[in-house]
C-alpha cells in the first residue's frame, strides 16, 4: 500500500488517537500483524462480530453510537466466558473518505477502551456500504473459560439486570415515535449496552454455563441446552423488565402482557449475561453479583431433557405459557 495513500493517511488517523502503552503488545499498529504476549497461566479468548448499516443499526444513528455498540457486543461475548478483555481489531468499511465521520466513530469507542482498558491493535479500512467488524481477544486462567456446554440438572438459571427494553426502545423506534417520546434507558440500552466484563469475570469457578443475551433470552437459553443436553423450566412472571414494561403488565391485558414477554424473552439486543449454576452456590451467585454492581433474577431451573419442547415456560401459578425461541434470525 502506498504510505501516502488516502487509506493509510485514515488509518494512521485512527489509531493514533486510539493507541495506548500496554506492556502485552510488542509490535502494535504500523507493520503487516500486531504482536501480544499472553500472560503465563492464561489462555487468549477471541471473538467476531459485524454491524452492517439498516440491519443491525439505522443508518441516521450518530457514529459515536455504531462505535459503542459495536465494540459493546464483542466484549459482551468476552464477559460471557468469564474473560478479561485486552485487545480489538478494527475492520471498517465506509461509502467515502468522511474524516469527520471517522471522528466522531473514534470518540464512541472510547469510553468502553478506557473503561475495560482495552487495546486497538489493528485493522482495516475499505470502500463499500457502511459495516464493522471488530474481533476481541481477551484472556481466562487456563481451563477456566465459561462455556455453554457445563450446564447440569437442578442448576437454577440466572439473568443479570432487566430485558426487554431494547426491544421495546426499537418498537417504538419502527414505529415511527420520536427518539425523545421513547423511554430513555430503554433507548440508551438499544445504542449503547454495557457488557457486562466485572460480572463474567466475578462467575468463575461459580457459573456451571454462561451466554450473553444477543438473540432473545430463549434462543440464547437453548444454545446452552443444546450445548448440556439438558431441558429448561422458565417462570416468565420472574423474568425482570425495566418500570415502562412493568407499566405495561400492571394494565393486565393479554396484549400488554403478551407484547412485554415477547420483549423480553424474544426480542434480543439485551447483552446481559444468562448463567446457570447449582443450587448449593446460589448465595454465592447473589453475593458475586451484588460485589459486580449487578441486579440478578433467578428466572428458572434446568431439568432433565426427555421430551420437547425442550424449555416449558410457565406463569406464577404453573400454568403453561405458549413461548417458544423466536429471536433474531441472522438469515
Amino acid at each position: 500500500m502506498n504510505v501516502g495513500s488516502p487509506e493509510f493517511s485514515m488509518i494512521n488517523a485512527i489509531f493514533k488517537q486510539l493507541k495506548r502503552d500496554d506492556p502485552s503488545i510488542i509490535i502494535n499498529v504500523g507493520d503487516d500483524a500486531a504482536v501480544t504476549c499472553i500472560p503465563p497461566g492464561f489462555q487468549l479468548v477471541s471473538t467476531m462480530d459485524t454491524l452492517v448499516s439498516n440491519v443491525h443499526f439505522f443508518s441516521d444513528i450518530a457514529p459515536t453510537k455504531i462505535a459503542h455498540k459495536a465494540l459493546a457486543v464483542n466484549l459482551s461475548d468476552i464477559a460471557a466466558m468469564g474473560a478479561m478483555p485486552t485487545h480489538v481489531l478494527i475492520a471498517l468499511t465506509m461509502p467515502e473518505n468522511d474524516p469527520a465521520w471517522l471522528n466522531e466513530f473514534c470518540r464512541g469507542l472510547t469510553p468502553l477502551l478506557d473503561k475495560f482498558n482495552v487495546q486497538v491493535i489493528g485493522g482495516d479500512l475499505a470502500k463499500g456500504p457502511l459495516s464493522i467488524s471488530i474481533q476481541a481477544q481477551g484472556i481466562v486462567p487456563n481451563g477456566k473459560a465459561v462455556c455453554r456446554n457445563g450446564a447440569v440438572q437442578g442448576d437454577r438459571i440466572f439473568v443479570t439486570n432487566s430485558l426487554g427494553g431494547p426491544a421495546y426502545a426499537l418498537h417504538c423506534l419502527e414505529q415511527g415515535h420520536p427518539p425523545e417520546r421513547i423511554d430513555k434507558n430503554c433507548l440508551a440500552q438499544l445504542h449503547s449496552p454495557l457488557p457486562r466484563v466485572a460480572a463474567g469475570q466475578k462467575l468463575l469457578g461459580v457459573a456451571n454455563s454462561m451466554i450473553d443475551i444477543s438473540d432473545g433470552a430463549l434462543s440464547d437459553l437453548a444454545h446452552i441446552l443444546a450445548a448440556s443436553n439438558l431441558a429448561a423450566v422458565i417462570n416468565v412472571d420472574d423474568i425482570p423488565v425495566p418500570p415502562v414494561l412493568q407499566g405495561m403488565l400492571k394494565l393486565g391485558t393479554p396484549s400488554d402482557t403478551s407484547f412485554v414477554r415477547h420483549c423480553a424473552l424474544n426480542g434480543g439486543d439485551d447483552y446481559e449475561l444468562l448463567f446457570t449454576v447449582e443450587k448449593e452456590r446460589v448465595s454465592d451467585a447473589y453475593q458475586l453479583m451484588s460485589e459486580a454492581g449487578e441486579d440478578v433474577t433467578c428466572i428458572g431451573e434446568i431439568v432433565e431433557s426427555h421430551a420437547a419442547p425442550s424449555i416449558l415456560c410457565v406463569d406464577s401459578q404453573g400454568k403453561r405459557v405458549e413461548l417458544a425461541p423466536e429471536g433474531y434470525q441472522h438469515f
